[in-house]
């Protein structure tokens, strides 16, 4: 059977993942600088691209710096255009995840040359079963399920926290529970509020290239 004669593909009623591009309206993403262990996050990076990209070029990723960035962004409205699902509705959604800046390049003649910077989101949760499943399925993220609670009208990302389901152990005899993972809260009301704010993304990941070159002796 040639491919022009292939019967059209078959989409179950009911299933919790929906045909891209993804579109997201009022959408607030705040992002959280974390100070964080160089060799922890460069085990990370080894683990998950190093490690499986030596087998196919001499690329390479680092861990740029000694920061990562929690990002707690809650969107009101998303919705997809693609006209096979574009009438279908809408959900609201928050995603927390982190963020790790990374240089990538090659080694010629035994020496590493960078290339380029990227953007790694080793860790992804979101509260919509739905935006977890699209999110795997079509686009690949390692999105897990979450309960974020202090979101709403008016949340700022300053205050709120995050549970999920977790094996406190592994044994053959531990049941997988819903347990706190993190919270993040303002320490006082005298500290200073944001000190910068953006409304394009492009002008926000300019600022972070900026505080990443800051430190003399860091990249």
């Amino acid at each position: 059977m040639s491919e022009t004669e292939l019967a059209g593909y078959v989409t179950r009623g009911g299933v919790q993942t929906f045909a891209p591009p993804i579109l997201a309206k009022g959408t607030r993403m705040t992002s959280l600088a974390l100070e964080a262990d160089p060799a922890a996050l460069q085990r990370i990076v080894d683990q998950f691209l190093n490690g499986p990209v030596a087998a196919q070029s001499n690329q390479r990723f680092f861990a740029l710096g000694n920061v990562v960035f929690l990002a707690y962004a809650p969107m009101d409205h998303i919705s997809v255009t693609d006209p096979i699902d574009r009438n279908k509705g809408f959900m609201r959604e928050t995603d927390v995840a982190i963020w790790m800046p990374l240089v990538g390049g090659k080694r010629v003649a035994g020496v590493f040359v960078p290339t380029s910077v990227y953007w790694f989101m080793p860790y992804v949760w979101v509260d919509v079963p739905a935006a977890m499943t699209t999110g795997r399925e079509v686009f690949g993220f390692p999105k897990e399920m979450a309960w974020v609670q202090g979101k709403g009208a008016g949340a700022d990302g300053r205050t709120f926290s995050l549970s999920t389901l977790v094996l406190p152990s592994y044994t053959p005899e531990t049941e997988l529970l819903e347990k706190p993972l993190f919270s993040v809260e303002r320490r006082s009301d005298t500290e200073p509020g944001l000190q910068q704010t953006w409304t394009e993304a492009k002008d926000a990941f300019e600022a972070v290239a900026g505080w990443l070159h800051a430190e003399k002796g860091q990249i």
